[in-house]
């Protein structure tokens, strides 16, 4: 949330401040013989009255107007352009909808890049998109090189000419439409573009009637959402508003409705791919010159250098995440607003109590402490969920695993075109294909723990970027020599 949104917020909520903080404090001690629990009528009161203001959290009851989503394909509007900053007007309202329910609550911080948001939608809509792109080139690729339509290019090192223009073309169709192709398939099939929260797009900006009550009922957006898109960034869980969205959602749903894209990933995995186009170009000026066998080696050393480094970010990045999970307290979070603080503590505490995970009588220190371990259970798990032991997942690794070899492989299939018998180049396919998918991951998992280490300096300084070198080559010395 913006900080004229929390100002707002507390100049609405003020006046109900002294009444939260009284419901998180324990109720004093009734002696039995005066009274049982279950015939108190303060107790009933003070039930109802929690009732109440849970409902006042997280329902729509008498502002179902307020109930608004927006298509994902129209926040994804010029690269993302609307994450730049947190200020909107009516035209950014009217992007947004009146809805029956939402598909994905998006939490984010608007003190990240907006490029880098971009990038981490991208990469969670539009991943399977871009896999399947290019596996379609590919095949196109094998059609039109065995049938000679490709242009070919003569290499000392081969018997045979071969291709070269899959290496020039997969890799931008695949970023091409990792970055773009969501909005193609949102304008073909606009209904199965999802619908989203966006709090800059579903709460009027422009509006403080409107923009006050769309905040007061943050809760009742995530009640409606089926799932929370968590962009997690090294400051997600130091700001306290999107602590306060994570508070409210897991109460409300289960915790496997939590997904995570960590920022970092997109935009380590999308480099990574990059620096690796300009590798291809230098592996075919290698055939053409027909450089010597060392050659091969300062191609090996070239490419996976990239990767290192990448992976060196990315590696880094989960360590401080982990380290901010592990030691997360909703008191130490930032809030830009302090008037806000008791607010969002005493409606974290509602919602603790509501969910059942402390009692009714529970003090406001002792609902705090049980959010804070369910963050640190909830996150702990997800985080191995989604990160596992290595940095990718098998989809990521597939598309890394294209963007390396997969071009280059197709292009020796021109050789067919150029005369190779068929029975000697679906042999050496064979073979090639073969040594990918063994040598490919053990090369790749040889980095991998290359990037792991000695990740203590937060800083890429000269002794961090000699290790990359150092370890680069090693790694890369072993795999030419296999």
């Amino acid at each position: 949330m913006s900080t004229d949104q929390n100002s707002q917020m507390a100049s609405v909520t003020q006046e109900k401040n002294e009444e939260l903080e009284e419901r998180v404090e324990p109720e004093p001690e009734v002696e039995a013989e005066t009274s049982s629990p279950a015939a108190d009528p303060e107790a009933d009161d003070s039930s109802t009255s929690e009732n109440d203001n849970l409902d006042h959290l997280v329902s729509f009851d008498g502002h179902e107007h307020l109930r608004r989503g927006v298509r994902l394909g129209r926040i994804m509007r010029g690269a993302g352009k609307i994450f730049k900053n947190s200020k909107g007007s009516s035209k950014t309202y009217e992007l947004s909808q009146r809805v029956e329910t939402i598909d994905f609550f998006i939490s984010h911080n608007w003190a990240i890049h907006w490029g880098l948001k971009y990038l981490a939608l991208a990469f969670k809509f539009n991943m399977h998109l871009a896999i399947l792109a290019g596996f379609t080139t590919l095949g196109l690729g094998i059609l039109l090189s065995v049938t000679g339509v490709l242009p070919t290019l003569n290499s000392k090192s081969h018997d045979y000419p071969t291709g070269f223009v899959c290496r020039i073309v997969t890799i931008p169709v695949m970023l091409l439409t990792l970055l773009f192709g969501g909005r193609i398939s949102s304008r073909v099939k606009p209904r199965s573009d999802p619908v989203v929260f966006l709090d800059k797009a579903c709460i009027h900006q422009a509006d403080p009637e409107l923009q006050q009550a769309g905040i007061c009922r943050l809760g009742a957006f995530l009640r409606v959402s089926d799932k929370m898109l968590v962009l997690l960034s090294e400051v997600y869980l130091r700001k306290l508003w999107t602590v306060y969205e994570v508070a409210s959602f897991l109460s409300l749903h289960d915790m496997t409705r939590l997904e995570v894209v960590p920022i970092m990933l997109p935009f380590s995995l999308v480099l990574f791919v990059a620096l690796v186009y300009h590798y291809q170009f230098f592996m075919i000026a290698m055939n053409v010159l027909g450089l010597p066998s060392w050659g091969t080696w300062i191609a090996n050393l070239c490419g996976s250098l990239p990767y290192l480094y990448c992976s060196r970010i990315w590696a880094r990045s989960k360590v401080q995440l982990e380290e901010t999970i592990t030691n997360f307290s909703v008191r130490n979070a930032e809030c830009a607003v302090e008037s806000d603080r008791l607010i969002v503590y005493a409606n974290i505490a509602a919602l603790q109590k509501a969910s059942g995970r402390v009692s009714r009588t529970a003090t406001l220190d002792e609902a705090l402490q049980a959010f804070d371990e369910l963050v640190r259970q909830t996150l702990t798990h997800l985080f191995k969920d989604v990160f596992g032991r290595f940095n990718y997942s098998h989809s990521e690794y597939l598309m890394v695993g294209m963007a390396a070899s997969a071009g280059t492989r197709v292009d020796y299939w021109a050789q067919v075109g150029a005369g190779q018998p068929w029975r000697e180049a679906i042999g050496e396919r064979c073979m090639d294909a073969g040594l990918d998918l063994v040598l490919v991951p053990v090369w790749a998992l040889c980095l991998e723990v290359a990037a792991n280490q000695y990740l203590t300096p937060r800083a890429n300084g000269f002794k961090d970027l000699t290790y990359i070198f150092v370890a680069n080559a090693v790694v890369s010395i072993v795999g030419n020599g296999f």
